[in-house]
C-alpha cells in the first residue's frame, strides 16, 4: 500500500502525467499498522536532461515524526517534451 501511495503521487503530482517510474527502491524502517497517520515528503534530488530522467527522494514519517520509510524513485519522461526546470515548475503552480 505504501508503494502505491508513492507511485500514485508521482504519476499525478510530482512530476506528474507523462512520466514513468523506471526504478523504485524502498526501505521500510519499522512496521506500519492500519490506521496510522503518515506524512510523506517528496524531494527532487536530480534532473538529467540528457537522459530525460528525474530522481526523487521520498521519506515518510509517523505521527511522532519518526521516519518509517526511505525511498528513491527514478522516473523517465515518456513523451518528446523537454524536462522542465525545477524553478519553472514550482513558480507556475503558484
Amino acid at each position: 500500500m505504501l508503494m502505491g501511495i508513492i507511485s500514485s503521487n508521482i504519476s499525478k503530482h510530482l512530476p506528474g502525467p507523462g512520466w514513468n517510474i523506471v526504478n523504485l527502491t524502498f526501505n521500510l524502517l519499522r512496521n506500519v499498522y492500519h490506521g496510522e497517520t503518515l506524512t510523506f515528503h517528496f524531494e527532487i534530488i536530480n534532473i538529467d536532461e540528457l537522459k530525460r530522467t528525474m530522481t526523487l527522494s521520498v521519506k515518510a514519517y509517523d505521527y511522532d515524526d519518526e521516519r518509517i520509510l526511505n525511498s528513491v524513485v527514478i522516473v523517465e519522461l515518456n513523451t518528446k517534451e523537454k524536462v522542465r526546470d525545477v524553478n519553472e515548475s514550482t513558480t507556475s503552480n503558484n
